[in-house]
């Protein structure tokens, strides 16, 4: 039995581009999930970061430049710090709250944090769709 995998990918000019291609077991019923992975590039703005993270796990995430809130309208590579040269990473459901934050920290030099269901900060050892399903 075949389903469809949906993935979503940020273009150069920041645009989201959702991509489906097919997938064994989709005949098995399973929960309702976000799409399962998403790729980010220092060249993306911030607010397009936060809404394809959102369409792909379902939480929000906050972005911090220093100790503030990160501009929305800037990118991701202008709110780096140190001397971090990573240009992008990908990010999987499985991988856990913490290990995400401090990926991004330490290849792109940006400080996240993920937050809940409820708008509080994610519990660093649950897994990103596993909040999604968290009460």
């Amino acid at each position: 039995m075949f389903g469809f995998l949906k993935r979503l990918f940020v273009t150069t000019d920041g645009s989201v581009v959702t991509t489906t291609s097919t997938a064994p077991d989709a005949g098995v019923p399973r929960r309702k999930t976000m799409s399962n992975a998403l790729d980010v590039h220092g060249n993306m703005k911030v607010s397009t970061f936060k809404n394809a993270f959102r369409d792909a796990f379902g939480v929000d995430v906050r972005v911090y430049h220093g100790a503030k809130f990160a501009d929305t309208d800037a990118t991701l590579s202008s709110i780096r710090s140190g001397d971090s040269r990573g240009q992008s990473i990908a990010v999987h459901g499985r991988t856990k709250v913490g290990n995400v934050e401090k990926k991004f920290l330490e290849d792109l030099g940006i400080r996240i944090q993920i937050e809940n269901r409820d708008g509080g900060l994610a519990d660093n050892n649950l897994g990103l769709t596993e909040l999604q399903r968290e009460v």
